[in-house]
């Protein structure tokens, strides 16, 4: 008996040395490499205006990977879209939480269309303000008053209520990159969870241990 809680408590500070070394090695972030991945879009088409130079973007986006098959997407990049670069699956920075609130209530039955949630993405990953006709990204197109509610939904709208992630490209890259991230509706374990189980763990092991040396020999 006395074997299988060393064995046990040993498990408990291996697991733990090796979660730290992980999360300590990819900046408390955990990825999930996505393979066979795949881009693509479609339209409507907007027309939009990027630090004062006009272009047309398209507005509805997915994403496949053999991990999570076919994905629903929302750019959140000033990069061309290409198929051809490899993604990982990381979780939602918080310099993207007002556009990733946006996505959350689009999955949870907002009814809005795809179209003008996506160019409402934009406005809050792109912009500073929360100002459809003001700043670097500008929209003035016949889905304005549609972006202009969902943008203003954010005031009521506190938390995420679902499982987003960042669809992250290229993997490990810190900074602009010559591709388009994307949100999408999928899980990614977060490093606070894992401390957590990590803790229990240690707590559990050193239970069981002052239990074992207060019995009688």
């Amino acid at each position: 008996m006395g074997k299988v809680k060393n064995r046990f408590g040993s498990f408990c500070w291996i697991f733990l040395l090796c979660m730290g070394a992980t999360l300590f090695g990819t900046g408390f972030s955990q990825a999930i490499p996505l393979t066979n991945t795949h881009v693509d879009y479609r339209g409507p088409v907007a027309t939009v205006s990027i630090n004062g130079a006009t272009q047309s973007w398209y507005t509805e986006y997915s994403l496949y990977s053999d991990e999570f098959g076919l994905l629903d997407a929302f750019c959140v990049e000033n990069s061309p879209a290409d198929s051809r670069y490899k993604y990982e699956l990381i979780p939602v920075p918080q310099s993207l939480r007002n556009a990733a609130l946006i996505v959350d209530q689009f999955f949870n039955g907002s009814g809005w269309s795809k179209a003008a949630t996506q160019i409402a993405v934009w406005e809050a990953a792109l912009d500073t303000g929360l100002e459809i006709t003001e700043g670097f990204f500008k929209y003035s197109g016949g889905m304005a008053d549609q972006v202009a509610t969902i943008l203003a939904s954010l005031r009521s709208y506190p938390e995420i209520r679902g499982f987003l992630s960042l669809a992250h490209s290229p993997p490990g890259s810190v900074g602009p990159a010559p591709s388009q991230d994307y949100l999408v509706k999928a899980s990614v374990p977060e490093p606070a969870t894992m401390i957590l189980f990590g803790s229990g763990l240690i707590v559990f092991a050193i239970s069981r241990k002052k239990v074992a040396r207060k019995q009688p020999l």
